[in-house]
């Protein structure tokens, strides 16, 4: 049985691409992917970044129109990216955490902290100022789950819904960009939270 239409834009996206390395905007502009989730830099630096005219035709490509998001991990932080400095291995800041198990260059975030919140976004080469700059509809906010990580910690669950729910409403506001699509990986245990559910797209 076809499920029921989503609302709104949603009505026209059947299916995905997802996909953050070795990126061929050229190729993926020739697929017919509704919804495209891909970084937001060649390379991942945020010296290889996109530019708006890179994604304004991947939009509106060979293959059709698309929604194209981009990805925004707000619970690691990652070695490879270009806010991480070297020093970090010896003196990490205050909200730098243990590496992630299993995941080498990957680190938790204390996700609350100020120092944490002002590379994500809220300057002009922060990395959500980045991609609302290159012309992305959205992001896929990546490890929202980090909260359990941090599960000793009373407030772990409300931190997050916080700062998702920023995130969202920088985007919208400060951002400019009043239609910015903000979805939610691994997200549903935050849905009791009205102003999350509220502030972001889906989950």
């Amino acid at each position: 049985m076809p499920r029921p239409p989503l609302p709104g834009p949603w009505s026209n996206i059947n299916d995905f691409l997802i996909q953050r390395e070795n990126l061929d905007l050229e190729a993926i502009g020739q697929t017919k992917y509704d919804l495209v989730i891909m970084d937001y830099s060649a390379d991942l630096s945020r010296e290889a970044r996109f530019t708006p005219g890179q994604i304004a035709r991947l939009k509106n490509s060979p293959g059709g129109e698309r929604t194209v998001l981009a990805y925004l991990n707000i619970g690691e932080a990652e070695d490879y990216r270009s806010y991480w400095r070297p020093e970090w291995t010896s003196q990490p800041p205050g909200w730098l955490d243990a590496e992630v198990v299993g995941r080498p260059g990957h680190f938790w975030a204390q996700y609350w902290e100020k120092g944490w919140h002002s590379i994500l976004y809220g300057s002009p080469d922060s990395y959500l100022d980045d991609i609302i700059a290159a012309g992305f509809d959205g992001v896929l906010l990546a490890r929202v789950d980090a909260y359990e990580y941090f599960g000793e910690r009373p407030a772990a669950q409300k931190e997050m819904v916080d700062l998702g729910t920023s995130i969202a409403i920088y985007a919208r506001t400060i951002g400019g960009k009043p239609d910015f699509i903000v979805l939610a990986h691994n997200g549903e245990r935050l849905s009791p939270y009205p102003e999350f559910t509220s502030a972001v797209t889906g989950i």
